[in-house]
């Protein structure tokens, strides 16, 4: 059983991306996945090809500000409700202030938290900045929607060790997301194309800075140079040699046109699904430190690491004017995504997360199916 209040379909930004892989994951493993979530969820054709149910209620999402007035209980009452009728060994919740919707289920049920991101260090890291965190959320209170958790899945390995320290009684594992897609063929030789996505927060705005500033150093040594930006980050006037494509429903082509990827973010939190997916898709990736943070570490060199926005043209105009220096970068991106990010290995690590409670029950004689 997996309970959300965010929108899933169409799948356009990362959160949905991570819950679809999460449902699709649990799917492949042999699991019955039934979905409680609000009516604009998406339609019931759309999710029932995602899950084998969908008990939908009516109540408000939390659309961000101070986690403590967050009014979970009709999501709790939902979840009761439908654990009592389903009897599910396992109940998911999507996002921290949806643990508590899990605080007063039976013994016999699993609690899993799946954890975006790390809301107290999303708070202070953006505030620290001068900006809008979107989330309130102390380490306290993060620490109380968490306490009934038998399970706690991290986005990446950063979170996961501030999420040990944070709740250091309960399992924390480090579960990327997953990400279907393949490496499409390598940008022809001459591609000048440079693609950046990213959705409208303040996290993003790297994304319009490099845009406006940076890219004009990229134009000055490579002319004919030409920059992509999709979601919803893109809003505004276009500069020189700029496109926004706004929100696309598949960047397959986008990624297959580009040369170089870049992924020029400033502050954040959380895993940067689109730089996994530029992984995944093979492509020679230019990324800031806050880009890449909790990732794997690479024994060769799988993207090339800017520092700043200035950092980043530089990358991307040298990326542009070598050609074969890319390739060999795009062949070393693939690799590393097969390693690290393949489907098959993700779900193995979902499993094992889920497998340990049971395993357990299993030994003290509680009985466990899927």
């Amino acid at each position: 059983m997996v309970v959300t209040d965010r929108r899933l379909l169409p799948a356009r930004r990362g959160n949905r991306v991570r819950i679809l892989g999460v449902l699709r994951g649990l799917r492949a493993l042999g699991w019955r996945v039934e979905l409680i979530c609000l009516p604009d969820a998406g339609s019931d054709d759309e999710l029932l090809s995602e899950v084998d149910a969908v008990h939908r209620l009516r109540a408000r999402r939390f659309d961000g500000g101070d986690v403590a007035c967050f009014d979970s209980r009709p999501f709790r009452w939902a979840v009761e409700r439908v654990v009592a009728a389903r009897r599910p060994e396992v109940v998911i919740a999507e996002y921290a202030w949806l643990a508590p919707t899990m605080h007063r289920l039976p013994p016999r049920v699993t609690r899993v938290v799946d954890c975006h991101d790390v809301l107290h260090e999303r708070t202070d890291r953006f505030r620290a900045a001068g900006l809008d965190p979107w989330v309130s959320c102390t380490r306290v209170q993060e620490q109380g929607l968490l306490r009934s958790a038998d399970t706690v899945l991290a986005a990446q390995y950063h979170d996961g060790a501030v999420l040990r320290t944070l709740v250091p009684d309960t399992d924390v594992r480090s579960v990327f997301p997953e990400i279907s897609c393949s490496a499409p063929p390598s940008a022809p030789p001459v591609s000048s194309r440079v693609l950046a996505v990213g959705a409208s927060h303040a996290g993003n705005d790297g994304i319009l800075r490099f845009a406006a500033s940076g890219w004009k150093a990229v134009l000055a040594a490579v002319p004919d140079a030409r920059l992509d930006i999709a979601g919803t980050v893109a809003a505004g006037r276009p500069g020189p040699a700029v496109t926004f494509l706004g929100e696309v429903d598949d960047l397959a082509p986008s990624y297959e046109a580009a040369a170089v990827v870049v992924c020029p973010i400033e502050i954040g939190s959380g895993v940067k699904i689109k730089a996994i997916e530029a992984l995944r898709y093979g492509k020679a990736m230019v990324a800031t430190p806050a880009a890449v943070e909790g990732l794997p570490e690479a024994g060769r060199p799988a993207w090339v690491e800017a520092r700043d926005l200035d950092g980043c043209a530089s990358a991307t105009y040298a990326l542009l004017s070598r050609p074969d220096e890319r390739a060999r970068l795009e062949d070393r991106s693939a690799a590393f995504a097969e390693e690290h990010f393949a489907p098959v290995r993700i779900r193995r690590e979902l499993d094992a997360a889920l497998s340990a409670r049971r395993s357990a029950r299993r030994r003290l004689g509680l009985g466990a199916s899927r």
